[in-house]
């Protein structure tokens, strides 16, 4: 999705793909793809640039292809079955693009997307079904519950001091680290083991993304924002899909310069929003205070890992990664730990 943004859909790719059935016999074949990029378009391309035009071009088109058919199965399904509500997940359900359509067009109440709703809500979606098979009621809970091997994540009384001192740091251009509590379930880092840094200045996003994460240029941070604070950059309704970082929102002119490192190459920005203070206090006391104190309306927010590792779990695990990528801060269980001192 985020390399695809940077192409334009073509009606000729389109059926390039399809004559050639995605090249999937041969996906592994680089050098029979080029030739036929040659044969078809005469345009000769001597390897894979993922800055080429031509192949941005080839990800529109896929990400077109698939948000076009998914909707319009979609559509048949709730005209077949006359459904008021939409519940769905599996690795599609991360398009967010495709989310925002489905929830723009109207035809149910109101749709709703785990934020597991990859493989890693197997396990979760089994023990739920399980339960309502039993006669049980099924309790619904925040994203964080992942607790396996923290044996004592009690976290302290938040206070305003380590509000204030995370804030310096990050108003200063540094990068803090967040391990806090039980880890979220699913994919995408929601603010418990997250990195957060400003989201006003393009060469820190650069630098957090890059840099310090070593991920492809393409590759977009999203910004962790208060509920109110959407409100205002976007015109989109805020759905609670938000919360969990599944849909994406155009961010209007008069506040692209607030959002500079989170606004993607087709104006839009992965919104993940936080309505109140339960929903994750160290994030929202810090967002308000961010907000209402230096008037910045939001903050990056992407995992807590380092380039081919997986979200840090443990505080040690979290410590050990702030190190290994330069943080300037981490914290833990609402207790703030500066690096270098």
């Amino acid at each position: 999705m985020g390399y695809a943004s940077y192409g334009i859909y073509d009606e000729q790719i389109e059926k390039w793909l399809k004559d050639n059935d995605y090249f999937r016999t041969y996906w592994k074949n680089p050098t029979a793809i080029l030739q036929s990029i040659r044969d078809t378009f005469g345009t000769s391309i001597t390897g894979f640039d993922n800055r080429n035009s031509f192949f941005q071009n080839i990800a529109a088109t896929f990400q077109h292809i698939f948000e076009r058919d998914f909707t319009r199965k979609i559509v048949r399904l709730q005209e077949q079955t006359g459904a008021d509500y939409l519940y769905y997940s599996g690795g599609c359900a991360l398009n967010i693009v495709t989310n925002a359509t489905i929830v723009d067009m109207g035809i149910f109440r109101d749709v709703f997307i785990p934020p597991c709703c990859n493989d890693s809500g197997l396990s979760i979606g089994a023990a739920s079904f399980l339960e309502w098979k039993k006669g049980n009621r099924i309790q619904i809970n925040t994203p964080y519950i992942c607790n396996i091997g923290l044996y004592d994540n009690t976290a302290t009384l938040l206070s305003n001091e380590v509000i204030a001192q995370v804030a310096e740091i990050i108003l200063s251009g540094g990068i803090v680290g967040v391990c806090n509590g039980n880890a979220e379930a699913g994919p995408r880092a929601l603010g418990n083991r997250s990195l957060i840094a400003r989201a006003d200045d393009r060469e820190i996003a650069q630098k957090l993304s890059m840099n310090v994460k070593k991920r492809e240029w393409y590759r977009p941070v999203a910004p962790i924002m208060l509920e109110r604070a959407a409100e205002k950059v976007t015109a989109q309704p805020i759905h609670h899909l938000a919360k969990f970082m599944l849909l994406d929102f155009l961010i209007k002119k008069e506040f692209e310069k607030y959002l500079e490192g989170v606004i993607h190459a087709n104006n839009t920005a992965r919104i993940q929003t936080v309505g109140k203070e339960s929903d994750n206090p160290f994030m929202f006391n810090l967002l308000t205070y961010m907000y209402e104190k230096h008037n910045l309306f939001a903050l990056i927010n992407t995992s807590f890992n380092a380039q081919g590792e997986p979200i840090v779990h443990t505080p040690e695990n979290a410590m050990q990664s702030t190190k290994k990528m330069g943080l300037q801060g981490l914290v833990i269980n609402n207790v703030l730990h500066k690096i270098g001192e």
